[in-house]
């Protein structure tokens, strides 16, 4: 309860991102944990969750009371609640996990543990900013995909799948492309789609501040809410990471990306299918091996 409103985990976590950057640093340390590892949150004293972060107590009930809490009492209650409802869910799920414990099946093992990273995901999503974003993409004049360092190759396949469905789709390479033309492409009704995982590359969340300076309606697929990115995203994509890696993250990035993906063919699916008449009708036996 808020302001004596019910709120689901995902309102409660907008808030925390609409105050953000309203807060005291110290407060700020405090969000970022609450919205990082919400379990020692919610199963450890105010004082303990301070001494983790390097701030007082008071500053942790401070928090509290600029999200009109009543106290950290109320706080670990939500975050209690709201961890039940999605340990339910997943209780099955990590029962299978434990029999196969210690089995010698090492590489279907990693890619099972690959979809219980999907399935963490899907529970922490808010599925209305994959709709969000998927509407935005159909309706763009262009789209820009930014993505750098270990991230590059995830939006490599995002634009060459977009771009499949609808033209003008690019790939922003820092390396060849030169950012003050790439700018002046950049519109009102132009999209931009940043990848970025912690550490963060400065240049995609370069490439986004200035995007958005332009006018572009920014998507981001990131693995915090409070990430750099998120400050110059107008739509924030979260995938939910217990441990931050960008290797790790592969697995649900690409399944998220494929249901944006998704959504947009279907949403285009006129177009789509006249782009793919027109595809078979080039002279593709230079190009693919036919069977």
């Amino acid at each position: 309860m808020i302001g004596g409103n019910q709120v689901t985990v995902y309102d409660f976590r907008d808030l925390i991102k609409s105050k953000y950057y309203n807060l005291s640093k110290g407060q700020q340390k405090v969000a970022s944990l609450v919205l990082e590892d919400s379990y020692f949150v919610a199963l450890n004293p105010a004082s303990e969750i301070g001494k983790q972060i390097g701030v007082s107590e008071t500053t942790v009930i401070r928090f509290c009371y600029s999200l009109d809490l009543k106290g950290f009492s109320e706080l670990q209650t939500m975050l209690r609640e709201q961890l039940w409802s999605a340990e339910n869910s997943l209780e099955n799920f990590h029962k299978e996990k434990l029999e196969l414990a210690g089995g010698s099946n090492f590489y279907t093992n990693v890619m099972k543990k690959d979809c219980s990273k999907i399935q963490e995901t899907i529970l922490y999503l808010n599925e209305q900013d994959i709709h969000t974003a998927v509407q935005k993409l159909t309706k763009a004049d262009n789209i820009y995909v930014s993505g750098m360092r270990a991230s590059f190759g995830a939006a490599h396949w995002l634009s060459f799948a977009l771009g499949i469905i609808k033209d003008p789709v690019y790939l922003y390479r820092q390396d060849t492309d030169d950012l003050y033309q790439v700018m002046n492409q950049i519109k009102e009704n132009t999209a931009v789609i940043a990848i970025s995982f912690h550490r963060y590359a400065k240049e995609t969340v370069h490439f986004a501040e200035l995007a958005k300076k332009r006018g572009a309606f920014i998507i981001s697929l990131t693995d915090s809410p409070i990430s750099p990115i998120a400050k110059y995203s107008d739509c924030v994509i979260h995938l939910f990471q217990a441990k931050r890696s960008t290797l790790d993250a592969a697995p649900s990035l690409f399944s998220v990306m494929n249901a944006i993906v998704s959504g947009v063919s279907v949403k285009m699916h006129d177009q789509f299918k006249q782009r793919q008449k027109q595809f078979d009708l080039l002279e593709i036996n230079d190009m693919f091996y036919m069977e």
